[in-house]
């Protein structure tokens, strides 16, 4: 790996035969005989430029240049020569993007008002998918670590597998978002309250209460902000 003065010196090296060639044309150019010469370019537009109202009052004759407000040429020309580069130049590498450089003023994309209540422009169930994602993929997981001997008990996986976010909705005004799930009814459904057996059915139990439970705690981890549960 080579230094940055070792690369520079290198980069001269290369570019230098290339710079003068182009430094040479130009001044050929420059001086082409059948052109108008730069320095009598520049005497004819500043001579108009002091004589341009000096038109309008008297009669005036001029020696040498003709003024011009422009002078307007075209011209070709071919280089016969060709000045190859053998050189090869080794990169420094940065340890990352923007090692070594300077950015400045850059401008932050313009949103209305409208936008800016929103937050972040985002396609429309975006943000919901993305979230419905993220629940899922951890969400066994998360129930099994709440299943203790006072609710349910974790013995096979099979329940905390079951369990499915299926949709974030949109809550409307100040009401708050509500995330659809399901489980295995059968037959764990015995143990909801309200649908499943007295016998076995409890609050601790009750399925309902561990997803519920398990979904606040996760949208507090990833600041999904507060939302109801419903199982479908």
């Amino acid at each position: 790996m080579e230094t940055v003065s070792s690369n520079q010196n290198s980069a001269r090296m290369a570019e230098g035969p290339g710079i003068k060639s182009i430094e040479q044309n130009a001044k050929d150019i420059i001086n082409n005989p059948a052109s108008t010469l730069l320095r009598d370019a520049i005497a004819m537009v500043l001579k108009e430029a002091l004589t341009r109202k000096t038109k309008t009052v008297a009669k005036v004759t001029y020696t040498g240049h003709q003024p011009k407000a422009k002078i307007k040429e075209q011209s070709g020309t071919t280089f016969k020569t060709l000045i190859p580069i053998t050189n090869s130049v080794s990169l420094v590498k940065a340890k990352s993007l923007f090692d070594g450089a300077t950015v400045k003023n850059i401008r932050k994309p313009k949103m209305s008002r409208k936008t800016k209540s929103q937050g972040s422009p985002t396609l429309p169930g975006e943000g919901s998918m993305a979230a419905i994602n993220m629940i899922n993929s951890r969400l066994p997981e998360a129930l099994m670590k709440n299943m203790t001997s006072s609710t349910l008990q974790n013995q096979t996986g099979k329940f905390a597998s079951s369990v499915k976010a299926i949709k974030m909705i949109k809550g409307k005004g100040r009401q708050w978002d509500t995330i659809q799930y399901t489980y295995d009814k059968d037959p764990y459904q015995v143990f909801e309250m309200g649908q499943g057996d007295r016998r076995w059915a409890t609050r601790a139990r009750d399925p309902q209460t561990i997803i519920g439970k398990t979904l606040r705690e996760m949208a507090a981890e990833q600041a999904l902000g507060r939302f109801t549960t419903q199982r479908i």
